[in-house]
């Protein structure tokens, strides 16, 4: 089907596929991208037919002045999924500046809110203050250990380490080769403590390290912050501690080649199949792995097999068995 110049303009951009949704008189009403199955696609019809989530005319009654500050945490998200971050920017301030911060404390601070501070304004002064001084009472509203530290370190990152390391957020153009490491974390030193600034510099450098694929200098780095701070994650997100461990032992397995890192790597995934609630085929074979890169073929192959057995269905656990089989490498060449 041929659109018309104007919709040709407003698609042209975006990633595809992109769903359009119209009434029976032609009218746009309601967008979303990105493949979409089942209940998932269901959702977005669903969206598309009820007044009080269509994204065109709640866009509308915002820019008239007249949409309900309930309905504009809605219409950032919204905005946001669909890759409009003007709009995402516009509305997520206005409900910000004009409502959600001039809520008293104890309506301020619920999960639903506290999820909007964290996707949209981490980075305002006001939105910093309240999570660093409401760090505890935060983490308990979310039951999660550490989420409101993460925030905080993400907050400090954006603003003042970022912007001396890269051109910008695509994190593909250095602004040096070789980074001030000493002059940044004395800068955080003087800001935020000694231990703030060790651990925000330690993730700095996993991250530099990972894009310049440097990664002897990678992998130790990152057994530095596991073994001071915990196993972290490079995305905000509710993951268990055992997630987290096997995720950075499978990060070590990928990248390193030192027998020592990859004994550490070996306790960090062992732990993690102790601390997990029930058997995980994904820890077995993590497991597994570290053991074949380490040369101990024979206990690796049992463990595969464990892993095999646990998720018959899984492909890349099935064509590990086979590789460890033929005595072929599992990592990354």
């Amino acid at each position: 089907m041929q659109l018309p110049i104007d919709l040709q303009k407003f698609v042209a951009g975006k990633s595809f596929p992109v769903y359009l949704f119209f009434t029976s008189a032609g009218t746009l009403v309601h967008q979303g991208m990105g493949v979409r199955y089942g209940n998932f696609f269901m959702e977005l019809g669903n969206e598309a037919l009820k007044p009080e989530t269509q994204y065109f005319p709640l866009l509308e009654k915002f820019r008239k002045g007249v949409l309900p500050y309930t309905s504009m945490p809605y219409l950032a998200r919204t905005a946001g999924d669909v890759n409009d971050k003007e709009v995402a920017d516009k509305v997520s301030k206005k409900y910000l500046h004009n409502y959600l911060l001039l809520l008293p404390p104890d309506s301020l601070l619920t999960k639903s809110n506290i999820e909007f501070l964290a996707a949209y304004a981490q980075s305002d002064d006001k939105v910093f203050s309240l999570f660093y001084n409401q760090e505890k009472i935060i983490d308990e509203i979310m039951n999660q250990e550490g989420y409101t530290r993460q925030l905080i370190d993400q907050a400090i990152t954006y603003k003042f380490v970022e912007p001396r390391l890269w051109r910008d957020r695509n994190y593909a153009k250095p602004l040096n080769e070789q980074p001030e490491w000493l002059a940044i974390t004395q800068l955080l030193s003087s800001k935020y403590g000694t231990e703030t600034a060790e651990r925000i510099m330690l993730n700095a450098k996993v991250k530099w390290y990972g894009v310049k694929m440097d990664w002897a200098k990678y992998t130790d780095n990152l057994i530095t912050i596991v073994e001071r701070f915990g196993p972290p994650m490079p995305v905000m997100g509710n993951f268990t501690q055992d997630f987290k461990y096997n995720w950075n032992a499978w990060e070590i397995f990928k990248h390193s080649y030192d027998k020592k890192s990859l004994v550490t790597a070996l306790v960090w995934s062992e732990t993690a199949i102790k601390i997990v609630s029930k058997p995980d085929a994904q820890y077995y074979d993590t497991y597994a792995n570290i053991l074949y890169k380490l040369g101990r073929r024979k206990e690796a192959i049992t463990w595969q097999k464990k892993a095999a057995e646990l998720n018959p269905q899984a492909n890349d656990i099935q064509d590990n068995l086979s590789k460890m089989n033929n005595n072929e490498p599992t990592w990354p060449q």
